[in-house]
């Protein structure tokens, strides 16, 4: 599922948008939060990356998601589990 075992309170998240139509065009509610809400002005493919990292300091993980938005704006929660 694109995330490192451990307890939630022991990980940190960060979400941000790598590519599509309209990058500045997307806002990401709580992009330090596992599931957070996606809204975007202009449909289209926009690529989504996932970086979890242990707040200990221990190795993390990065995934990337893949969403099509068929009409704007679209407000998608996004869990990646």
């Amino acid at each position: 599922n694109g995330v490192p075992n451990g307890s939630e309170g022991n990980l940190n998240f960060l979400w941000s948008v790598v590519s599509g139509p309209d990058v500045p065009g997307v806002t990401i509610t709580d992009p330090a939060k596992l599931t957070t809400t996606v809204t975007v002005l202009t449909p289209g493919t926009y690529v989504f990356k996932l970086i979890v990292d242990y707040k200990n300091g221990g190795c993390g993980e990065e995934q990337t998601f893949t969403l099509t938005f068929e009409s704007a704006p679209i407000v998608s929660t996004t869990n990646a589990n």
